[in-house]
């Protein structure tokens, strides 16, 4: 089996192939199944010390493309705690009026288990009373 995948039955060219010629460049019937073709690097063997040589490459532009993408924030005068927690809000995407929507919906739904409480306390409250008369009841 070549690198970029699949050998059909009888043929010389994988799958991959076949169906998309540019996965053609990362194969070659010299290279051994265990090694890939990477750009400016040429063919190398897929082990371990390619990974991590490959992890610690690209490390740092990760953490620079990152941090690109962070959204741009105004510290605020609330001190360090208060602007990360506005910077975290932020990347989630949850801006104060999503956050205030949100608090009264969930207020919105409290509200209705009170009312659904206070019902159930009513019933249970006449069930009580009902019980009582029934027991002071000489009979």
């Amino acid at each position: 089996m070549a690198p970029g995948g699949l050998h059909l039955a009888g043929g010389s060219a994988p799958a991959p192939a076949l169906v998309d010629p540019p996965f053609r460049i990362a194969q070659s019937p010299y290279a051994a199944e265990s090694c890939v073709w990477l750009p400016a690097l040429g063919w190398q063997r897929a082990d371990q010390d390619l990974y991590e040589r490959l992890e610690r490459a690209f490390s740092i532009p990760m953490l620079f493309m990152a941090i690109l993408i962070l959204p741009i924030w105004r510290p605020s005068s609330s001190g360090p705690r208060r602007c990360a927690l506005d910077l975290l809000e932020r990347v989630v995407h949850r801006t104060p009026e999503r956050r205030l929507r949100r608090l009264r919906e969930i207020l919105a739904e409290r509200e209705r288990d009170i009312s659904r409480l206070r019902g159930r306390i009513g019933d249970l409250e006449a069930e009580v009373r009902a019980a009582a008369t029934k027991g002071d009841d000489p009979g």
